[in-house]
């Protein structure tokens, strides 16, 4: 499961993602910056500039700044 982008937010607005899929395995991936989905303003920055991976029953938090026009992965 791979996640590209999220609908352009207000500034400071903060999202928790929560992968919920128990012992089956099935990762989440938040695509860092990726500029062939999704609009400038929906996409994602993560630390270190590679995609962050959510495992199984882990989340991760981002926030909306609208200074860079981006989400930004608070804690993975």
């Amino acid at each position: 499961r791979v996640i590209n982008s999220f609908a352009a937010g207000s500034d400071g607005e903060r999202k928790t993602i929560v992968n919920i899929s128990g012992t089956s395995g099935r990762n989440i991936t938040l695509t860092h910056d990726d500029g062939a989905t999704g609009t400038a303003a929906q996409r994602v920055l993560s630390a270190n500039n590679a995609s962050l991976i959510i495992r199984c029953n882990g989340s991760a938090e981002i926030e909306y700044d609208a200074a860079s026009s981006r989400w930004r992965v608070l804690s993975p």
